[in-house]
């Protein structure tokens, strides 16, 4: 077998059997994590079916699913060692002077395998396939990264002549955005969103994997973020001749030590207006941090017309309670009735369902749930995505 480096992607040569570069081909697994991952003789033996002169389409997506199976199996467990071993490759960034603001992230996750590039299409033409790129060496980005500076999720039939929503998740302390989108399981929580809507895992950290978070990151710069967003746009085939000027709104998500970069998303980069929902995960370290956009925002919200969401574990439980407490005086002071404010406590264990966060603009959810051997800090992300999105595209409906 032989492996061509092409422009940051892999194609696969296969002398014997060519199903596994049809199947690269087709379904787009283009990662340098690949390469080692087809080194395994334990991976040739899940995914090498018998060589055939023709693959019928659901042959090659069922041979592509098993190639993406075998490989993250294969590439979790030389993560982990990587992880554990700094002086092999490994962050090693343990040995850095950092402070906590959120609770210690149990466990490693798998990396990212895959990242689907496609040529540039027309504006008219709708994407045919789910694409996930990871986006490197950014002009805006905020440092030098051996991991993507941006992952990003189109979904399939996405169309530039209709309206563009882009929903920015931003990950906590610990982890980069390959890591979370993987981690979190973000593609299948995307899977039913609404054919136009963008998802944005931005590396908003100057070091992706610490524990480090300044105020003087180049994340909190005036402007960078938008520029971030157009510069990512010219990059993604289905996104490109637009501009940041064309998104018609944005959701943003912050979890755990994400809130500061999600702050100067919405307030320093002239997209304060374009906010149309707030989901916070386990992240409010700054009580106040979104009072502006909630007090500027309570009548849409009130309504029903923009959302928030507060999900919280009994390490913020305090601040999230104060934040609910003054959004209901901002609603008494308007003469709203306080009651559009909802607030889950008694169902710690549950997941608040999309069509429930579809009744109130506003929601507050207690959370203890555990999966997957991850504490409650980390669970959530692994389905509220999924919930918001959802939502969101049956309120569109």
């Amino acid at each position: 077998m032989v492996i061509v480096n092409c422009s940051n992607s892999f194609r696969y040569e296969e002398p014997a059997n060519d199903a596994p570069q049809k199947a690269a081909a087709d379904y787009g697994f283009c990662s340098p994590l690949h390469e080692e991952a087809w080194m395994s003789k334990e991976l040739h033996r899940k995914c090498s079916p018998p060589p055939k002169l023709e693959y019928s389409q659901s042959e090659l997506k069922s041979l592509a699913d098993a190639i993406h199976e075998a490989a993250c199996d294969y590439a979790r467990q030389e993560n982990l060692r990587r992880h554990d071993a700094p002086e092999k490759g490994g962050p090693g960034w343990q040995t850095l002077d950092w402070k906590s603001e959120e609770p210690e992230k149990k466990g490693k996750s798998e990396p990212l395998l895959e990242q689907q590039i496609e040529k540039p299409k027309a504006g008219n033409v709708p994407t045919t396939s789910a694409q996930v790129l990871e986006l490197y060496n950014l002009k805006y980005s905020t440092g030098k990264h051996r991991t993507p500076d941006a992952v990003v999720y189109v979904p399939h039939g996405f169309d530039q002549n209709k309206p563009i929503r882009v929903v920015v998740y931003n990950h906590g302390l610990s982890t980069d955005a390959k890591e979370a989108f993987c981690n979190s399981d973000l593609r299948r929580q995307m899977e039913n969103a609404d054919a136009n809507t963008i998802l944005i895992v931005p590396e908003w950290q100057t070091i992706p994997q610490s524990r480090i978070s300044k105020d003087t990151d180049r994340m909190h710069q005036p402007g960078f973020f938008k520029n971030m967003l157009d510069e990512v746009f010219s990059k993604t085939p289905a996104l490109r001749g637009m501009t940041s000027k064309d998104i018609a709104s944005i959701g943003l998500i912050t979890h755990s030590g994400g809130y500061k970069a999600t702050a100067s998303q919405m307030y320093r980069n002239g997209l304060f207006d374009k906010v149309t929902s707030l989901t916070v995960l386990d992240s409010m370290y700054n009580p106040t941090a979104f009072d502006r956009w909630v007090s500027e925002n309570i009548g849409d919200l009130a309504a029903g017309r923009k959302h928030l969401l507060v999900v919280y574990t009994d390490h913020l439980r305090r601040e999230s309670n104060g934040l609910a407490e003054r959004i209901t005086g901002m609603l008494k002071r308007e003469g709203m009735n306080s009651n559009v404010l909802w607030e889950d406590k008694n169902n710690p264990k549950t997941v608040t369902a999309s069509d429930e966060l579809r009744r109130s603009g506003i929601v507050f959810k207690y959370s203890s749930l555990k999966a997957n051997g991850r504490d409650a800090h980390n669970t959530m992300t692994s389905y509220y995505v999924r919930e918001v999105i959802n939502s969101e595209r049956s309120a569109r409906n």
